[in-house]
């Protein structure tokens, strides 16, 4: 079955709107939402209710001091959880791991060093994507999206994420040439995170192979009618 993922961006203990990977401009989601009017991350959770919610730590990520670990383990007693905290190291691994149901590597804070020596865990990978090359801290990391998910076919992965973060909140829509491409040289079950923007592209990733898609403008906006 094709997982449709809703997504919540924590930052200071709100969800906010993504756009295009630029998180110094992020606001509080219930300027943009049309289906909430709160920011509360249980809240929202309480009224969308979904089965599975990919969360993305941004106070982690930003380097921006704290963490929402302990409001990430209130939401993980109502659904499950893909999290993002911003890993670095083999702790960070084992600290995400006992709130979430699944812990995702980014390329833009994990080397490939500790995505392989964490792949012993129960893992995803986010190959994160800006303007076509692979943002990442790792310098044996080739700006070639394709040549790291060839790379990453050795390695024991839950899923692996397309996260286009260029399109991340656009609904600029999807590049089907592209991640045609990705499901044929890929071993793993694919997600995709960034720019959808209706039904119709879920049903282009449902064609081309993929598994999932990371969703939440299209949902806040209406274009998608959630139903869990």
């Amino acid at each position: 079955m094709f997982r449709i993922i809703f997504v919540a961006d924590l930052l200071d203990g709100l969800v906010v709107h993504g756009v295009k990977g630029e998180r110094g401009r992020y606001r509080p989601i219930h300027h943009f939402s049309k289906i909430v009017d709160t920011s509360d991350p249980n809240e929202i959770i309480s009224k969308i209710r979904p089965k599975e919610v990919y969360i993305a730590d941004l106070n982690r990520l930003m380097n921006s001091g704290g963490s929402n670990k302990e409001l990430i383990k209130s939401i993980s007693a109502s659904c499950k959880i893909m999290l993002d905290y911003g890993v670095k190291s083999m702790k960070d691994v084992e600290v995400a791991s006992k709130i979430a149901s699944n812990v995702i590597l980014g390329t833009e804070t994990a080397s490939l060093d500790l995505i392989e020596r964490a792949s012993a865990f129960d893992i995803s990978v986010s190959v994160d994507i800006k303007e076509g090359s692979v943002v990442s801290c790792d310098g044996h990391i080739k700006p070639d999206p394709i040549d790291l998910i060839k790379k990453l076919n050795d390695y024991d992965l839950q899923n692996l994420i397309i996260l286009n973060m260029g399109a991340v909140g656009t609904k600029v829509g999807i590049d089907r040439e592209f991640l045609l491409n990705v499901s044929k040289i890929s071993k793993h079950k694919l997600i995709l995170g960034g720019g959808i923007k209706n039904l119709e592209d879920i049903r282009i990733l449902k064609e081309i192979g993929f598994d999932g898609a990371l969703v939440a403008t299209a949902i806040h906006d209406g274009s998608i009618q959630f139903h869990p």
